[in-house]
């Protein structure tokens, strides 16, 4: 049986495929699974129900208005159990009249899933179909375990309002009020941060609607406004003091105190998201934001799992480990978010200078603001002189894989240095990204940077080695004739190499060629 033909276009769309995903820029542009808009609706208003009850939940157990002195658990009032939780082992005195037992478990069911599946999608390739299925297994799970999680903080706030002295085991104080209050509250968190880190990944680089933008600002807004009410009710709660009988609510309270402060942070960066008038397509925003708000929810699942872990064996742990976890999130959180930026930013300027050397016209002005100007110098001015060289633009293209030449140097310098003295300064820096950068690619600007990056040599043409070389990541090495065979389709004007020209009739006009 004969093998089939080879096919040479095909073969060429691939191979540029994989030298722009080289690019993070070009690459974080060409994931475009998203969630199906009546789904992600859907998810939106549950998450929005989950908070409108959270937050009366808070308000009613404030005012007192479901207190049963018959579940207190003070002296004057003896707790009555005759069932015990799963896992934990505290007096359940609600039973089964309020499913309260049902919850416990279903919560620990919940809790199990998310720990397994929480660290799954850090490890998969990004955007790819692993990743996106078990993310959404995640979300899935997080709705059923803040579902029951919210139920059993608020049941027991409601009965025993907010007063140490009425818990459970008042003594120790395992899972004192300011526990409940702290699980409970860091509920209500995940639910801005699953619907932000959702919605920012369904829009991407897409304005959404009016509606959509007021949910997005309700969650954290609310949220904000409950982290400094409950912080300052701990806080005043600490100045006064309490009864001998709870010395152990005090390590949960500090913890609670130093965590919410940190919380509010992440809260404002949200804020801050959705009340910008447009999203920065230069930098693809997007992506820091669903991974900054779906790394709180998978460092929730761990924190949580490990401190129920150490609550049944060594109780004493649990507030360092909150703050501990919480300390080297940020630490990561942070690092994580510059190299992101770091590597979005250099790439897209990467395509800027091949846009510029390659391009024959100028392009429109459309000004970054300045905070986002300096950005660009910060990062890339290596010699910190205030300005850009062409050796820190070389370095640039050298981090996307380009050894530019000395003629697209040349002809980087002629867009660039407009007064000729060698170096890019501040207000040629300025106008470069206005043209350059502010606006998004041109379709044909993806396509000069996968042809730039197949033509190592720089020569603006791409010889039967470069196509080797090119062609060289797929699954089968071809055979020289196989390859000589794909290189003669590919050069219709015998020259012996293939152009641009060639090269761009073979992917077309524009970079859907190159889309997944």
């Amino acid at each position: 049986m004969s093998a089939p033909p080879i096919d040479a276009s095909q073969l060429l769309r691939d191979a540029a495929r994989s030298a722009v995903r080289r690019n993070a820029f070009l690459a974080i542009g060409q994931h475009h699974r998203s969630m199906s808009p009546g789904a992600f609706r859907a998810v939106v208003a549950v998450l929005v129900l989950l908070r409108i009850y959270c937050l009366l939940g808070f308000l009613f157990a404030e005012l007192g208005w479901f207190h049963d002195p018959a579940y207190w658990a003070g002296p004057d009032h003896p707790l009555h159990a005759t069932e015990f939780t799963p896992l934990h082992h505290h007096p359940n005195p609600f039973g089964w009249r309020w499913g309260f037992q049902f919850f416990v478990g279903a919560h620990d069911v919940t809790g199990l899933l998310l720990f397994v599946t929480c660290l799954i999608p850090l490890f998969v390739e990004k955007g790819g179909r692993a990743h996106v299925m078990v993310g959404r297994v995640f979300l899935g799970v997080w709705l059923l375990h803040l579902v029951d999680g919210l139920v059993n903080s608020a049941q027991i706030m409601l009965v025993r309002g907010f007063v140490p002295e009425r818990y459970a085991d008042v003594t120790n104080q395992g899972f004192s009020l300011y526990l409940y209050m702290q699980f409970a509250f860091i509920s209500s968190m995940v639910i801005d941060f699953l619907a932000h880190g959702l919605a920012a990944l369904h829009y991407k680089n897409r304005t959404p609607s009016r509606a959509m933008r007021g949910v997005m600002l309700f969650l954290p807004a609310t949220s904000f406004l409950l982290g400094i009410a409950l912080t300052v009710w701990a806080i005043g709660r600490l100045v006064r003091g309490g009864p001998p009988e709870t010395p152990n609510t005090y390590p949960f309270a500090w913890v609670f105190v130093v965590q919410v402060p940190a919380y509010l942070y992440l809260i404002g960066r949200n804020l801050q998201y959705w009340l910008r008038p447009e999203p920065r397509n230069w930098l693809h925003g997007w992506v820091t934001e669903h991974q900054r708000n779906l790394m709180f929810c998978v460092q929730v699942t761990l924190y949580t799992g490990l401190a129920n872990l150490a609550s049944h064996y060594a109780p004493a742990l649990v507030p360092l480990l909150f703050g501990g976890v919480d300390v080297v999130f940020f630490v990561w959180l942070v690092l994580k978010e510059r190299s992101i930026r770091h590597a979005v930013m250099s790439s897209r300027l990467g395509v800027a200078f091949v846009a510029a050397m390659r391009s024959p016209v100028q392009r429109e002005r459309r000004s970054l603001v300045p905070a986002d100007r300096a950005w660009f110098l910060d990062s890339f001015d290596l010699n910190r002189n205030g300005r850009l060289d062409l050796a820190e633009v070389e370095a640039v293209l050298r981090e996307q894989g380009i050894a530019p030449t000395e003629h697209e140097l040349a002809r980087i310098r002629e867009r660039l240095d407009l007064d000729g003295d060698g170096t890019i300064d501040t207000e040629e820096l300025r106008g470069f990204l206005a043209r350059w950068v502010g606006n998004d690619p041109h379709d044909e600007d993806e396509l000069r940077v996968a042809f730039r990056l197949l033509d190592a040599d720089g020569d603006g043409r791409l010889s039967i080695a470069e196509l080797e070389r090119a062609l060289a990541g797929g699954k089968e090495a071809l055979a020289p004739a196989e390859l000589e065979a794909v290189f003669a389709a590919l050069d219709t004007d015998r020259s012996g190499r293939i152009d641009w020209s060639e090269f761009r009739a073979v992917l077309g006009p524009s970079a859907a060629a190159l889309t997944d």
